[in-house]
């Protein structure tokens, strides 16, 4: 209807769905002409040839009571993916993807895995098949014809796991450009800390592999079950890799190597969180230490435990402060202005207005910070 018609909004799921309601309804009595102009549009005469053979096609399913339900189904099925809310009448460009000499990072970060999944078979997809087209010459888009195409899957058990695990839907798509796409200049490849998870036709299709430190048996035997040159002499060093160390076989290298990665330039955000530094650089030195070693003393007055308490997130997040003249003053703790002079042990809040009783946790935060900094020396 959509091509025929001209309307995007006739492709849209809640008009599939609309559809599939009426001829459930109505036994397969469905006036589409009534829809379509519901959008000021109309067919043309192969249009309306096209949609009254969908539709005759339709009306059969609802006279057969097996087939009747595959139509329910196929409505479960769409309303699933409105749910979703990824779907809708038109898709992004291609070229906003892909463009020559350019890398594209496409970040799934705090959506659920329904939506990743099925955001990485739908660009994944497209991309295959506008190389399949190009080299094939194929009629109609996409076509792309710039190769190589290089697919980077991080996380790849989260969306390529063994079909007796989890069968997702993108891992068709994954599987097909790890077994066909470098005959189309499309390549694949995959990143996982557990590669026991990913399906293993997916991993021995990875010809190269650069194998970093791995203590789970279950993933060491993935790995040397997929590779045909790592052998169990090599095998048994991967659990004795240090970091940074990593073991690469395949057609990328003409005989094992060992290699040292250099250490990264930029910062990352996908490592475990060192607890120690966290606990240790906000509590650190304790809150006995914070209380009677720096902030009570630049402040000449007791500071309570639970004053110090609430104080302690906020100190690492206390930017541009600044000492003159015994004033200490920062540009924001816990979003209000805060000013602490140290010479009359006084002090004024924002937030709390208090300027005789240190007010949790803004004046403390700022204090423990300017002496953390070296900006107030404390005798």
């Amino acid at each position: 209807m959509v091509k025929y018609s001209g309307v995007r909004q006739l492709g849209t799921l809640d008009t599939m769905i609309r559809v599939i309601n009426e001829f459930l309804e109505h036994n397969g009595n469905i006036n589409i002409e009534r829809l379509i102009k519901q959008y000021n549009a109309s067919l043309s005469e192969e249009g309306r040839r096209k949609v009254d053979k969908i539709l005759n096609e339709i009306r059969d399913l609802v006279d057969n009571k097996p087939n009747r339900a595959l139509l329910v189904s196929t409505r479960v099925y769409l309303r699933k993916l409105r749910r979703i809310g990824l779907y809708t009448y038109w898709s992004l460009p291609l070229n906003d993807i892909l463009r020559p000499s350019s890398v594209t990072i496409i970040n799934l970060a705090g959506l659920n895995d329904e939506v990743q999944d099925h955001v990485v078979y739908h660009v994944l997809t497209r991309v295959f098949r506008a190389r399949v087209n190009h080299v094939r010459n194929l009629p109609g888009p996409p076509k792309y014809p710039f190769p190589p195409v290089v697919v980077i899957l991080e996380e790849a058990h989260r969306f390529a796991q063994p079909r007796a695990i989890k069968s997702t839907l993108s891992l068709g798509i994954i599987s097909r450009i790890a077994g066909e796409g470098r005959k189309f200049g499309a390549y694949l490849v995959v990143i996982t800390q557990r590669p026991s998870k990913v399906d293993p036709d997916v991993l021995s299709q990875c010809n190269s592999q650069i194998i970093l430190r791995l203590v789970n048996q279950r993933d060491i035997m993935a790995v040397l079950s997929a590779s045909e040159v790592l052998n169990e002499e090599l095998g048994r060093l991967i659990p004795m890799l240090d970091v940074g160390e990593g073991i690469v076989v395949g057609p990328i290298t003409p005989l094992p190597l060992v290699i040292r990665l250099r250490d990264r330039v930029l910062d990352y955000g996908g490592s475990d969180i060192d607890l120690s530094k966290a606990w240790g650089g906000v509590v650190g030195a304790g809150v006995d230490d914070v209380r009677r070693g720096g902030v009570e003393k630049a402040l000449g007055t007791r500071v309570g435990v639970n004053g110090v308490l609430e104080a302690l997130p906020l100190i690492n997040e206390v930017s541009d402060v600044s000492m003159e003249l015994g004033i200490i003053r920062g540009g924001r703790v816990g979003g209000s202005y805060v000013e602490v002079r140290v010479n009359d042990n006084s002090w004024s809040c924002e937030a709390c207005g208090s300027p005789y009783d240190p007010c949790p946790p803004h004046v403390i935060a700022l204090t423990a910070k300017a002496i953390k900094d070296g900006l107030l020396k404390v005798g």
